[in-house]
Formats: C-alpha cells, structure tokens, sequence
C-alpha cells in the first residue's frame, strides 16, 4: 500500500513537471501587465522632466556656491543615466508587446522597471541631499545660527528631538527647494 502511494505521487509530479507546470499567469495577464509598464515609463518620463528642472537649479546654486561643481558633475552622470534608462524602458515595452502570450517576461520586465526607477530615485536624492548638506553647513557658518531643538530641562525621548526637524521633501524638489529659500533669504537680507 505504502508503494502504491509513493509511485502515485512520484506519477503526479511527473505529470506536472511533463505538462510544463505553468500554475502562473492568466489570460488578460499580460496586457494588464503591459499597461503597469506604460504608466511606469510615463512616470519615468515625468521623473525626467522633474529632473532637468532640478539640474537647472542646482546651476542656480552654482552660482552662489561655486564649490558645487562636483555635484553638478554626479548630477548630470545621474541625468544621463536617466535619460539612457528611458530608452531602455521603451526597448523592454516592445519586446513585452511583441510577444504577447509571455506572462513571465511581462513580470520580470515589470519588476526590472520598477527596480530601476528606485536606483534612480536613490541616486537623486543621494546628490540632493549632499548638496543640502554642503549649503545648509554654509549657511550655518556664514550666519553663526544654530539650527535645531534647544531643549534645556525637557524630557523628551531622544529619537523626538531628531524628527521633529526633518522634513520629507521629495528628492526631485529638494534643490528647487533651496534655490527658493536662497531668494528668500536674500531678499530679507536686501530689506
């Protein structure tokens, strides 16, 4: 009896490995699937765009911090990128549209988009946050403010005292950001 169950399931395995054990996908799957990769190029597109409009005020900064020059060089290599990443995006569309019965390479090149559009985002914010950094630590010399909570006998949980300053900027706004808190700052001072 024993045997009998084992050479039954070891035919149902072997069934199941013979007939391809396709257990994934479903028939509208992959226009579905294609539809998420054209809404993800979109938004990569937009991310570009955003992004030349960041590059334009990073050479706003340049201008009254020359020292930038290396972030403006990481900048543009990420906006090369970018744009290489693009063309990229559209050749893996049309091999998904090419082949419109393949659920798997919809998924991977879903997944694979996906996961580039994140190293992207990483590596502007990685520039635009060490550019903050640098101007902000500037300011700070050249005003002589400290910037922060001053709790002098206040109990307070130590991680409260260092979020309650940070604020989340999208990494594609951050330098537009600054460039517009640097107009600002020398139109006050100019009054």
């Amino acid at each position: 009896m024993l045997r009998l169950r084992g050479l039954y399931w070891a035919g149902l395995v072997l069934g199941l490995v013979l007939s391809g054990c396709r257990f994934y996908g479903y028939p509208e799957g992959v226009s579905l699937t294609l539809q998420q990769i054209e809404a993800l190029n979109e938004q990569a597109t937009a991310m570009l765009q955003e992004a030349l409009a960041e590059a334009e005020a990073l050479r706003l900064l340049m201008d009254r911090y020359p020292e930038l020059s290396p972030y403006q060089a990481q900048y543009e290599a990420v906006l090369q990128a970018h744009q290489k990443m693009l063309f990229t995006f559209g050749q893996w569309m049309q091999a998904v549209k090419a082949h419109p019965k393949d659920y798997r390479r919809a998924q991977r090149t879903l997944g694979a988009i996906s996961a580039n559009l994140a190293v992207l985002t990483d590596r502007y914010a990685h520039v635009a946050e060490a550019v903050a950094q640098h101007v902000e630590t500037a300011q700070q010399v050249a005003t002589g403010v400290s910037v922060g909570p001053r709790y002098f006998f206040a109990v307070l949980p130590p991680q409260y005292a260092r979020l309650q300053n940070v604020k989340t900027t999208p990494p594609l706004q951050r330098l537009r950001k600054l460039v517009q808190q640097q107009l600002e700052r020398l139109a006050l001072s100019r009054h």
